[in-house]
Order: structure tokens, then C-alpha cells, then sequence
């Protein structure tokens, strides 16, 4: 199965709205899947942002791949280390600038004010490399961006 890793390694954060969440690992293929030609994962993503952005700067993930027994609902232990069996597949990364009029005020559950952009990752294989671009709706209008795919070279 290959697990995806989003943001750093710390688990927990308060977002922009307040919200105590925990970072989470999402599957994209189980182990042993077989893919059509027209296999597509869409993760949804936000960026929170606590003040009115001049940046709204990068996205990065990284993605795994997991080549123990079993399965593993996690890509590091209590250590931030990662775990024996699983591998770094690769890197995502976009530049979330053209996301910039999809920006959106909204009100936190005390009342606090941030702003909020929500976009998607979409991936592919395209002739058994994975391939990835950034969606968003901008106005009632689907709009889509690169996100630069940087393998890992060492196994």
C-alpha cells in the first residue's frame, strides 16, 4: 500500500480556525491493486492562513510506499522515525500562487478571522509514471496547475 504523508512529521496542530487536528496517512493503492489506463486519485487539501496572505506559498507532501508485512496505518513511530518497511517513494510539490482569487474569509469557532483555500491533488500514472496536478474551482470554474513530481533515487 502506499500511504501519503501530509506536511511535516508533528502530528498534531491548531489550524488557522482554532481546530485541534491530527495530521493522517491516506492510502492511494493497495498493495497488489491492479490500475486501469484511466485510474485517477483526487485527495482533497486546504491551506489556512491567520492573517490575509501576500504568499500563499508552497504545497509539499511526500509520499511512501510501504513494503512490510501487512498493513501499517502509520509512516513513523513515536520517534519521528521512519518505520522499518516503508520507503520514500517521492515528492510533491506546487507553487499555490494562482489559487490566490479562490481565497476565502471565514470565521473560526471563537469568532477569529483567517482565510481559507481549497484545492485538490490529483494523481496518475501515465505510462507507469505518476503524475500529479493541482485542481481548483475558481468562480464555478474548474481550473488545473502543475505540481512537480521529484522521485526518490536512492532505494
Amino acid at each position: 500500500m502506499w500511504e501519503k504523508h501530509r506536511g511535516d512529521l508533528d502530528r498534531c496542530y491548531t489550524d488557522a480556525a482554532g481546530v485541534k487536528r491530527i495530521r493522517v496517512f491516506e492510502v492511494l493503492i493497495k498493495k497488489g491493486a491492479v490500475l486501469s489506463n484511466d485510474w485517477e486519485k483526487v485527495s482533497d487539501h486546504h491551506r489556512s492562513y491567520q492573517s490575509f496572505p501576500s504568499d500563499l506559498g508552497e504545497f509539499s507532501t511526500t509520499i511512501y510506499a510501504w513494503e512490510g508485512q501487512g498493513e501499517t496505518k502509520w509512516v513513523v513511530d513515536a520517534n519521528n522515525q521512519v518505520i522499518p518497511g516503508m520507503r520514500k517513494f517521492c515528492s510533491l510539490k506546487a507553487d499555490l500562487s494562482r489559487l490566490r482569487s479562490s481565497l476565502r474569509e471565514q470565521r473560526g469557532e471563537n469568532g477569529q478571522r483567517y482565510w481559507r483555500v481549497q484545492y485538490h491533488v490529483v494523481l496518475t500514472f501515465g505510462r507507469s509514471n505518476l503524475q500529479a496536478r493541482l485542481r481548483w474551482d475558481e468562480n464555478g470554474v474548474r481550473k488545473e496547475g502543475p505540481i512537480t513530481v521529484l522521485p526518490t533515487t536512492a532505494y
